[in-house]
Parts: structure tokens; sequence; C-alpha cells
């Protein structure tokens, strides 16, 4: 039986079945059941398209974007000097690797948050001050 103080959003939320491969994300705060269902209803642009350079990154990208439960991916251009700035990581293999797991959060925020909100976050490399 619900309690009567805590509402109807909680009871619905308890009562919603979780796909167990997504519950971590689900447990945090930062994203919860809503934030999944979107991410749900999203599509990530981290498939690579044609001949690509960065097949590494895309691959990483990938498999984050359907680790973390999209929808859909479609195609999407990855910036590696964005992502993985020279002066961040020195390897090649590093930096792909590191600007596809970038490029697969960067899908994530924008599906819970919004494109506009998401693309205005600092960096790594940018001083948030």
């Amino acid at each position: 039986m619900a309690d009567v103080n805590e509402g109807p959003a909680k009871a619905e939320s308890r009562s919603t079945s979780i796909d167990p491969r997504w519950l971590r994300q689900v447990l945090l705060p930062e994203i919860g059941p809503v934030g999944q269902a979107q991410i749900a209803r999203a599509a990530a642009p981290v498939l690579a398209s044609g001949r690509v350079e960065a097949a590494l990154a895309h691959e990483v990208a990938e498999r984050y974007a359907r680790g973390a439960g999209f929808g859909e991916l479609v195609p999407g251009a990855l910036d590696l000097a964005a992502l993985a700035p020279d002066d961040l990581v020195s390897s090649p293999a590093a930096r792909e690797v590191l600007a596809g797991s970038r490029a697969a959060l960067a899908a994530i925020r924008a599906a819970i948050e919004g494109p506009a909100k998401a693309e205005s976050r600092p960096t790594l490399s940018e001083d948030p001050s």
C-alpha cells in the first residue's frame, strides 16, 4: 500500500518496472526514471557514416550509447580536437577512446537536459570560472 504522504509521482515510479540493464543509471539522481525514459526516446548521433578517420571513437561512442539505452543511434560527426584535445591525451588510440566516451556522454546530457543546455557545459579543457 502506498504511503499517503509520498504523492502520485513517487508511487507511480515505484510501480513502474525498470529494465535491470539501466538500473544503475536510474538510481543516479541526475538521471532517474524520467531521465532514462528520455534517453530511451532519444537518438544518439554517434554512428560513423561513410569512410571515417576516427573509427575507434565512433565504435566506443556507439557501445556507450547502446549501453545507456538510447532508442536509436544515428550517424553523427565526432570532433576529436574538441572531445579529446592533444594537450589532454597524447596517444592516438586513447584520444579516440576518450572522444567516443565523451560523445556518448554529450548525447546522454542532450537527451536529458536538451541540446542547448548540454552544449553550454564546459569541457575538461575549459576553465569553468
